[in-house]
Protein backbone atom coordinates (compact mmCIF):
# COMPACT_ATOMS: atom_id res chain seq x y z
CA UNK A 1 0.00 0.00 0.00
CA UNK A 2 0.75 3.72 -0.75
CA UNK A 3 -0.30 6.32 1.41
CA UNK A 4 -0.13 9.71 0.31
CA UNK A 5 -0.42 12.93 2.13
CA UNK A 6 -0.13 16.51 1.59
CA UNK A 7 -1.23 20.22 2.90
CA UNK A 8 -2.41 22.49 0.29
CA UNK A 9 -3.74 25.68 1.11
CA UNK A 10 -5.95 25.77 3.70
CA UNK A 11 -6.74 22.42 3.94
CA UNK A 12 -5.35 18.37 3.66
CA UNK A 13 -5.83 15.91 0.92
CA UNK A 14 -4.94 12.23 1.20
CA UNK A 15 -4.96 8.95 -1.10
CA UNK A 16 -4.68 5.59 0.04
CA UNK A 17 -3.38 3.65 -3.09
CA UNK A 18 -3.82 -0.61 -2.05
CA UNK A 19 -5.21 -3.30 -3.73
CA UNK A 20 -5.58 -4.97 -0.24
CA UNK A 21 -8.01 -2.60 1.43
CA UNK A 22 -10.97 -5.83 0.50
CA UNK A 23 -8.67 -8.54 1.79
CA UNK A 24 -8.05 -6.80 5.55
CA UNK A 25 -11.54 -6.32 5.80
CA UNK A 26 -12.34 -10.00 5.00
CA UNK A 27 -9.25 -10.93 7.74
CA UNK A 28 -7.19 -12.41 4.93
CA UNK A 29 -4.02 -14.04 6.45
CA UNK A 30 -5.29 -12.21 10.09
CA UNK A 31 -6.33 -8.69 8.05
CA UNK A 32 -4.78 -5.54 8.63
CA UNK A 33 -5.38 -2.20 10.45
CA UNK A 34 -7.60 -0.78 8.02
CA UNK A 35 -10.38 0.39 10.19
CA UNK A 36 -7.95 2.34 12.46
CA UNK A 37 -5.84 3.39 9.62
CA UNK A 38 -9.26 4.68 8.15
CA UNK A 39 -10.57 6.54 10.66
CA UNK A 40 -6.97 7.93 11.81
CA UNK A 41 -6.52 9.35 8.06
CA UNK A 42 -9.92 10.85 7.86
CA UNK A 43 -9.38 12.64 11.42
CA UNK A 44 -6.20 13.75 10.35
CA UNK A 45 -8.02 14.98 6.87
CA UNK A 46 -10.33 17.03 8.83
CA UNK A 47 -7.90 18.49 11.68
CA UNK A 48 -8.08 16.96 14.59
CA UNK A 49 -6.30 18.10 17.08
CA UNK A 50 -5.04 15.15 18.67
CA UNK A 51 -3.49 14.25 15.43
CA UNK A 52 -1.95 17.73 14.95
CA UNK A 53 2.13 17.11 14.48
CA UNK A 54 2.39 20.65 16.23
CA UNK A 55 0.06 21.36 19.16
CA UNK A 56 -0.14 23.14 22.47
CA UNK A 57 -2.27 22.38 25.04
CA UNK A 58 -2.54 24.15 29.03
CA UNK A 59 -4.38 23.19 31.66
CA UNK A 60 -4.83 24.16 35.36
CA UNK A 61 -4.50 21.60 38.02
CA UNK A 62 -5.37 23.79 41.09
CA UNK A 63 -2.91 26.28 41.35
CA UNK A 64 -0.29 24.55 38.78
CA UNK A 65 -0.28 25.79 34.89
CA UNK A 66 0.08 22.32 33.11
CA UNK A 67 1.97 23.03 29.70
CA UNK A 68 2.45 20.24 27.17
CA UNK A 69 3.78 20.87 23.70
CA UNK A 70 3.73 18.17 20.74
CA UNK A 71 6.32 19.00 17.76
CA UNK A 72 8.42 17.25 15.52
CA UNK A 73 11.05 19.45 16.71
CA UNK A 74 14.19 18.41 18.88
CA UNK A 75 13.55 21.52 21.21
CA UNK A 76 10.44 23.63 21.06
CA UNK A 77 12.41 26.17 23.06
CA UNK A 78 10.50 27.71 26.43
CA UNK A 79 6.84 28.65 26.50
CA UNK A 80 6.09 32.30 27.20
CA UNK A 81 2.93 32.92 29.89
CA UNK A 82 0.69 35.82 30.06
CA UNK A 83 -0.60 35.72 33.90
CA UNK A 84 -4.59 37.46 34.56
CA UNK A 85 -2.42 40.96 35.50
CA UNK A 86 -0.20 40.93 32.31
CA UNK A 87 2.95 39.93 33.58
CA UNK A 88 4.96 37.68 31.38
CA UNK A 89 6.72 34.42 32.72
CA UNK A 90 9.07 32.24 30.65
CA UNK A 91 8.57 28.21 31.42
CA UNK A 92 11.36 25.72 30.11
CA UNK A 93 9.77 22.63 28.49
CA UNK A 94 11.08 19.05 29.48
CA UNK A 95 11.37 16.54 27.09
CA UNK A 96 8.95 13.61 28.18
CA UNK A 97 9.12 11.23 26.17
CA UNK A 98 9.78 11.49 21.66
CA UNK A 99 8.10 14.62 20.45
CA UNK A 100 6.26 15.41 23.69
CA UNK A 101 7.72 18.42 26.01
CA UNK A 102 6.24 19.37 29.05
CA UNK A 103 6.63 22.42 31.96
CA UNK A 104 4.76 23.28 34.87
CA UNK A 105 4.94 26.73 37.04
CA UNK A 106 2.92 27.14 40.38
CA UNK A 107 1.07 30.37 40.31
CA UNK A 108 -0.36 32.51 42.23
CA UNK A 109 -2.99 34.48 40.64
CA UNK A 110 -6.55 33.07 39.76
CA UNK A 111 -7.87 33.39 36.23
CA UNK A 112 -6.86 33.17 32.31
CA UNK A 113 -3.68 32.40 31.35
CA UNK A 114 -2.43 32.49 27.67
CA UNK A 115 0.63 30.39 26.75
CA UNK A 116 2.68 30.80 23.70
CA UNK A 117 5.33 28.81 22.14
CA UNK A 118 6.62 29.80 18.64
CA UNK A 119 3.24 30.60 16.51
CA UNK A 120 0.98 28.50 19.02
CA UNK A 121 -1.31 29.67 21.77
CA UNK A 122 -3.45 28.22 24.01
CA UNK A 123 -5.48 29.52 27.14
CA UNK A 124 -5.99 28.13 30.49
CA UNK A 125 -7.84 28.71 33.66
CA UNK A 126 -5.74 28.21 37.07
CA UNK A 127 -7.63 28.60 40.12
CA UNK A 128 -11.19 27.43 41.40
CA UNK A 129 -13.53 27.59 39.43
CA UNK A 130 -16.51 27.81 41.75
CA UNK A 131 -15.06 31.31 42.64
CA UNK A 132 -17.65 33.67 44.36
CA UNK A 133 -17.58 35.67 41.38
CA UNK A 134 -19.18 33.04 39.81
CA UNK A 135 -21.85 31.99 42.01
CA UNK A 136 -25.41 32.92 41.56
CA UNK A 137 -25.28 34.84 38.08
CA UNK A 138 -28.86 34.74 37.81
CA UNK A 139 -30.09 38.01 35.96
CA UNK A 140 -32.51 39.77 39.13
CA UNK A 141 -33.37 43.28 39.69
CA UNK A 142 -34.31 42.31 43.57
CA UNK A 143 -31.10 42.97 45.25
CA UNK A 144 -30.79 46.14 43.44
CA UNK A 145 -34.77 47.27 43.57
CA UNK A 146 -34.80 48.33 47.79
CA UNK A 147 -31.19 50.78 47.28
CA UNK A 148 -32.85 52.24 43.83
CA UNK A 149 -36.11 52.97 45.18
CA UNK A 150 -34.41 54.44 48.64
CA UNK A 151 -32.38 56.78 46.14
CA UNK A 152 -35.47 58.01 44.21
CA UNK A 153 -34.25 55.16 41.48
CA UNK A 154 -35.54 52.53 39.91
CA UNK A 155 -34.39 48.82 39.15
CA UNK A 156 -35.75 47.39 35.97
CA UNK A 157 -35.10 44.54 33.77
CA UNK A 158 -33.97 45.38 30.82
Amino acid sequence: PLLLLDRKGEGRVGMLLSDQGWLWARGFEGGGPHVQLYRRIAHWLMKEPELEEERLTADGRGMVLEIRRQTMADDPGAAQIITPSGKTLTVKLEKAEPGVFLGSVETSEIGLYQVANGDLTALAHVGPVNAPEFADVISTENRLKAPAEATGGSARRL
